[in-house]
């Protein structure tokens, strides 16, 4: 829970705008996060309509099986291609080296994934529309990612070629050498091994990439969720606190000054449960009038303000404040103030909704500012 600092001398009008203030920052905050956490969610839902008919599970677990294959029965040439290098065996040199392979393999296979798979293909178009910088029809995307795929194919099997070369070549040599050693004759299968491994990976892996990036936006959704509940609590907190304060306030008699931010808060308050995810969307706009008393020596300070409305409800009733501004708010249908009171006294309008007056009360004069 964050902390607030209240000061004794503050009236429980002043703390209840204070608040008031807090609790909206709060639910802006809130607003925000839980409309990333829902367009990140709605992206994952999208996602997995797309790769619903593919074996995203059954390939992904064949990937991880092969990895752990190829490291197990290729971390012994690895460790004995470190101890040619490097004069002695070395545990972690041959580690990197094997997953370098694996890692060469998982980048090789996301190469080929959007030709071999029609779901990735189908998912990057989807990317593309999505998180493009300009908008652009489902037939430019295609078009971009029909580019991307035959690019990616190329290199690819280029990448892919060299790879398996690679694996092939160390798998040889190491076989060939301790055939020398042992005067053992290996079969063929001990040299292929490896290969096979690294093949069954490359072929294996299409789904890595995007299963990564789904971990990745996963986060991102808890992360904003986190945040959601935070800021939505505090902003219940808060919240509450002002309308406890605005209760005081009316009941010490104090003078009240209109607020947005604490109209927003009783309206919350009143209006809104907190086990709702609308309790922190921005308040309906209410209508006001804005009105400024004035006298033979100036602007007016604390005159009551009241009125009655063109379908006989009435506003708010409020005091005017240090520049003699009073705001009147209703949240009818009404579009117009019939009458307004100052200090009980009636001024015959009609005043428009949202519009500005200002009242002499020597002169008993309306002049509406529009």
């Amino acid at each position: 829970m964050k902390q607030i600092n209240t000061t004794l001398s503050e009236t429980n009008t002043q703390e209840a705008v204070r608040r008031s203030s807090i609790s909206n920052g709060s639910a802006k905050i809130a607003r925000v996060a839980m409309g990333r956490r829902n367009s990140i969610q709605q992206v994952l839902e999208d996602w997995s309509r797309i790769f619903t008919n593919s074996p995203v599970a059954i390939l992904t677990a064949l990937f991880i099986f092969s990895v752990l294959l190829e490291i197990f029965f290729s971390f012994p040439m690895y460790l004995d291609l470190m101890s040619q290098m490097t004069g002695k065996g070395n545990f972690v040199l041959a580690l990197l080296a094997a997953l370098f392979i694996v890692l060469w393999g998982a980048y090789v296979s996301h190469l080929l994934a959007k030709k071999m798979s029609p779901s990735v293909f189908d998912y990057t178009v989807y990317n593309e529309m999505k998180f493009s910088q300009k908008a652009m029809p489902q037939a430019a995307a295609e078009e971009k990612a029909q580019v991307a795929t035959r690019r990616d194919l190329i290199k690819g099997l280029i990448y892919g070629i060299f790879l398996l070369a690679i694996v092939a070549a160390v798998s040889w040599q190491r076989v060939l050498l301790m055939g020398t050693i042992t005067a053992s004759d290996y079969s063929f299968i001990h040299k292929l091994l490896p290969v096979v491994c690294v093949l069954i990976e490359i072929i294996s892996g299409l789904y890595v990439g995007y299963l990564i990036r789904r971990f990745r936006e996963s986060l991102k959704v808890r992360k904003f969720h986190k945040v959601y509940i935070r800021e939505k609590d505090f902003c219940a907190y808060n919240t509450r606190m002002a309308h406890e304060h605005h209760q005081h306030a009316i009941e010490n008699g104090e003078k009240l000054h209109y607020s947005k931010d604490l109209y927003d808060s009783l309206y919350r308050y009143d209006h809104r449960s907190q086990d709702d995810d609308n309790y922190i969307d921005p308040i309906p706009l209410q209508k006001t009038l804005s009105v400024t008393v004035a006298d033979d020596q100036g602007l007016l300070h604390g005159a009551h303000l009241a009125g009655r409305l063109s379908n006989d409800e009435y506003c708010n009733s409020i005091y005017t404040n240090d520049q003699g501004e009073g705001i009147l708010s209703w949240d009818s249908d009404a579009k117009e103030v019939l009458w307004v009171y100052v200090d009980n006294e009636q001024y015959k309008g009609p005043f428009r909704e949202n519009s500005k007056i200002r009242i002499d009360i020597k002169r008993i004069k309306q002049i509406e500012l529009k």
